[in-house]
C-alpha cells in the first residue's frame, strides 16, 4: 500500500479563486499533520516534529481556479518528507495548510482555516502495518485446526518448557544449535540457553554443537542439565610464524553486506598484505579463512569497502614512491579473487578513502597534501568503466586548510555525488554536492559549512535518512568529543537542521 495521501484543495485570496497562468506564478503551501488543538504538530512536508513546530520550506504548486492536487508524502516531490505511519496511532489527526500568493515577493504565509480532519484514508496507512492488529485480537477459537503447521513456526518457536516432562525416552536425541528439530528433540539451543531435560538417572543425551558453542552439562539422579554459550567469532587470527613476533591484525577495517553476508576489508600489520573475509552465513557467527587481495608487502590504509556492480570492492592507499590509490574489485560476488587497479599516484601526504557506486562507476572521495598541518586537498576520482578498470579522472573537489584531514564520507545525494568532511584546522564540518550525477564537477568558492567554528571535530560518516542526506560526527558542544548528529532539510542538503548531540563525552 503507497504511504502516500491524495489531497485536493480549494484557495482563495480576498473572495477571489487564484490562479497560476492569471497571476503568472504558482502558489506556495506548507503542510503539517497537527493533533485536535494544534499544539503538537506529528509531521511537516520538510520532515519536522514536536510542540506546535512549523515547516521551513514550502512546496511551489500550481493552482487552476482555485483548485490544486498534492500527493502528501511522496518524497520524490522535492522537500516533500514521508508520512510515518505511526501518525495515525493518533485518534484524531488534522491536515494544516498555510498559503503564499508571493504577490508581495516577501515570505508572507497565510494560515488557511479550519484544520481538515484526516478520516479513513490515513489511517489505512496504519492498517498495513505489521502491528496493525490490536494485541489480543485474534484469539485461539479464531485459528482453523491444523492452520499453524510446521512451516509458520518460526525456528526456536517451541523452547523446551512447552514439552511435557518425560517426553523425551531416549538419550541419543542429537541437539544442533540454530537447526530445527525432528523426532524427539526438545528444541534448539540459543545464547545462554540453559536446559532441563528428564533423562534416565544417570545418563545423558548426545549433543552435538556448532563451532564456538560451548556445553557445561552434568548428568544427575534426576535427570541432565546443560547449559549452551556462544562465543564471538574469530574472524582473523592473525596467523604469524615464530609466535613471538608481532600480531596485528584488523586495523583500518570496512564492514559491508557481500552477496546477503558480512564482511570485512582489513590490514595485516604482520603480514603488510591487504585482507579479505567473508562469513559463512548472513548473521556472521562463523567466517571463511581470510583471503589476501594485495600482498604488496607495504600495509594497506585507509581502507573503504562497497558494493560496485553486484560485487565486493575496496579503495586503499598503500605507501611508496609515490603513494598509490588503489582500486580492487572482486571476480565474482563473494570476493574469491580479485583485480587491481591503480587510481592515481602522489608523492605528498594523502588521507582518508570513502567508495561509493555514482552513476553505474565506482567513484572514491579522498585527501592529497603534504602534512596534517597544512593545506590538504579534498580529491574526488570516478572510473570511466563500470568495474574500475582502466583511467580514472580525478577532480580538485575543495583546497582548505586541512580539507577532509580527518574521516570523509562520500555518497549519493539527489541523484549526484556528495562529501561530508571536517576542516579540522577551522573546526568546520563541510559538505559539498556535484553539479552533476557523475560528478565532474563541483560547486566554487566556500562549501556549506554544516556546524560552525568550534564545533565540528572530525569523524564524518553520512548516509541518507528518510529521503535526505545525515551526517553523524564527533563535535565540541557539551564538551571535548560528543557525538552529534545533523540532517538536511531537503534531499540535496541545500538547507541543514540544527545539530543534535547524541552522547555526550
Amino acid at each position: 500500500m503507497p504511504q502516500i495521501i491524495n489531497y485536493q484543495g480549494r484557495v482563495a485570496v480576498d473572495g477571489v479563486n487564484f490562479d497560476s497562468e492569471t497571476a503568472g506564478r504558482d502558489g506556495l503551501f506548507d503542510f503539517a499533520l497537527v493533533n485536535s488543538d494544534a499544539t503538537y504538530t506529528y509531521w511537516t512536508n520538510d520532515g519536522r516534529e514536536g510542540a506546535a513546530v512549523q515547516p521551513l520550506v514550502s512546496l511551489e504548486i500550481p493552482v487552476t481556479k482555485g483548485l490544486y492536487s498534492v500527493q502528501l508524502g511522496d518524497p520524490s516531490i522535492p522537500t516533500m518528507a514521508a508520512i510515518p505511519a505511526s501518525v495515525f496511532d493518533n485518534p484524531d489527526v488534522r491536515l494544516r495548510i498555510w498559503f503564499n500568493d508571493q504577490s508581495d515577493g516577501a515570505n508572507t504565509r497565510e494560515l488557511l482555516t479550519p484544520d481538515q480532519r484526516i478520516t479513513s484514508v490515513g489511517y489505512a496507512m496504519r492498517a498495513d502495518q505489521a502491528n496493525g492488529v490490536a494485541d489480543g485480537a485474534i484469539t485461539s477459537d479464531k485459528l482453523a485446526d491444523g492452520s499453524v503447521s510446521t512451516s509458520k513456526l518460526a525456528d526456536g518457536a517451541v523452547t523446551i518448557p512447552k514439552f511435557s516432562p518425560g517426553y523425551l525416552s531416549s538419550n541419543t536425541d542429537t541437539f544442533s544449535a540454530g537447526q530445527p528439530y525432528t523426532s524427539a528433540q526438545t528444541g534448539e539451543l540459543t545464547y545462554g540457553t540453559t536446559f532441563d531435560v528428564p533423562f534416565a538417572p544417570g545418563t545423558a543425551p548426545e549433543v552435538t554443537l556448532p563451532a564456538g558453542w560451548t556445553l557445561d552439562a552434568a548428568a544427575t539422579e534426576s535427570g541432565f542439565s546443560a547449559t549452551a554459550t556462544f562465543a564471538p567469532s574469530l574472524v582473523d587470527d592473525g596467523d604469524y610464524d615464530p609466535p613471538s613476533s608481532r600480531n596485528e591484525v584488523g586495523s583500518s577495517s570496512s564492514l559491508a553486506v557481500i552477496d546477503g553476508r558480512p564482511a570485512i576489508a582489513h590490514r595485516d600489520l604482520t603480514d603488510l598484505d591487504l585482507k579479505y573475509t567473508i562469513a559463512t552465513d548472513a548473521t556472521g557467527t562463523a567466517w571463511s579463512a581470510p583471503i589476501t587481495v594485495d600482498a604488496a608487502d607495504v600495509a594497506a590504509q585507509d581502507i573503504s569497502m562497497a558494493v560496485i556492480g553486484g560485487r565486493p570492492a575496496i579503495s586503499y592507499w598503500v605507501t611508496g614512491s609515490p603513494n598509490e590509490l588503489k582500486f580492487a574489485i572482486a571476480t565474482d560476488a563473494s570476493g574469491s579473487s580479485w583485480a587491481i587497479t591503480t587510481v592515481l599516484t602522489n608523492a605528498e601526504a594523502f588521507g582518508p578513502t570513502s567508495l561509493a557506486f555514482v552513476n553505474g562507476f565506482p567513484a572514491v572521495a579522498t585527501t592529497l597534501g603534504n602534512n596534517f598541518d597544512t593545506q590538504r586537498m579534498l580529491t574526488y576520482a570516478i572510473a570511466a568503466s563500470a568495474d574500475g578498470s582502466g583511467a580514472w579522472s580525478n577532480v580538485i573537489v575543495d583546497i582548505t586548510t586541512d580539507a577532509g584531514g580527518d574521516d570523509l564520507s562520500l555518497i549519493v545525494a539527489d541523484g549526484n555525488p556528495a562529501i561530508s568532511y571536517v576542516d579540522t584546522v577551522n573546526s568546520k564540518l563541510r559538505y559539498i554536492r556535484a553539479d552533476d550525477p557523475s560528478g565532474t564537477t563541483w560547486p566554487g568558492g566556500p562549501n556549506l559549512n554544516v556546524a560552525d567554528t568550534a564545533t565540528a571535530n572530525g569523524n564524518t560518516s553520512m548516509a541518507i535518512i528518510n529521503g535526505h542526506p545525515a551526517i553523524a560526527f564527533r563535535a565540541n558542544i557539551t564538551s571535548a568529543g560528543d557525538t552529534a548528529y545533523v540532517r538536511a532539510l531537503d534531499p540535496a542538503g541545500t538547507t541543514w537542521d540544527s545539530v543534535r548531540t547524541v552522547i555526550t563525552a
